[in-house]
């Protein structure tokens, strides 16, 4: 997906506020066969039928490297001088019914952490993800459960799978009083890890979790 049109102009009202031309402008821009990666798999015949397919419909259209350099993706910076806060209302019973959600986020990576981050570090912050959230008893997940300013957890720790990796954590259901509050006990786990880290029998145990998960045969309608 080339994103919400309304991204693409920082003055935009949003896309209630969207015209036909910049609609169109967006598509043209972002859904050009340039952007287009394209998979097949199957048998030599599928794959020789299933090209010849795509031929016919991107034959009509040009390579534009103008298109493709500015639809690049640009980096954010993951260091900024004060924390970003956004809060998105929602509707609620009330208040004291603990229905707000609170969710911390960290971008990992920006253009600096290209050649940092190799397969060993993308290991490494999977291996950590286990051991702060990975389990009922992880530190992270167990003492905000514990601690009973939420239902359940929300944000999922670590997210590989984009441009810029993210690690997020919060709690949903939580009461107004208690934001604040949840906001700093996250800091302070963080920081306890910090201090007292993992033994090395925690640690074997994620990475044997983990090797598992990696040779574990897939099923269903994705490839083994």
């Amino acid at each position: 997906s080339g994103g919400d049109p309304s991204n693409s102009n920082p003055n935009s009202g949003g896309i209630t506020t969207l015209t036909q031309e910049q609609f169109v402008k967006f598509y043209k821009d972002h859904y050009h066969p340039t952007n287009s990666k394209i998979f097949v798999s199957g048998t030599v015949e599928d794959v020789k039928n299933t090209m010849d397919l795509v031929d016919g419909y991107l034959k009509e259209y040009d390579y534009d490297p103008v298109i493709r350099e500015q639809s690049k993706i640009k980096y954010q910076s993951k260091k900024q001088a004060h924390h970003t806060y956004h809060s998105i209302p929602y509707a609620a019973s009330s208040d004291e019914d603990g229905q707000h959600m609170l969710q911390v986020t960290w971008l990992l990576n920006d253009e600096k952490d290209i050649k940092k981050f190799t397969p060993m570090m993308d290991l490494a912050l999977e291996t950590l993800d286990y051991l702060l959230i990975g389990t009922s008893s992880s530190p992270l997940y167990k003492r905000l459960i514990d601690s009973g300013m939420g239902s359940n957890i929300i944000g999922y720790g670590l997210s590989p799978g984009l441009l810029q990796q993210t690690f997020a954590v919060g709690m949903k259901n939580v009461k107004k009083m208690d934001i604040a509050v949840l906001e700093n006990l996250i800091f302070q786990i963080l920081r306890d890890v910090v201090a007292d880290g993992f033994s090395s029998e925690e640690i074997e145990a994620a990475l044997n979790s983990i090797e598992f998960q990696l040779r574990e045969v897939q099923t269903g309608s994705d490839p083994a």
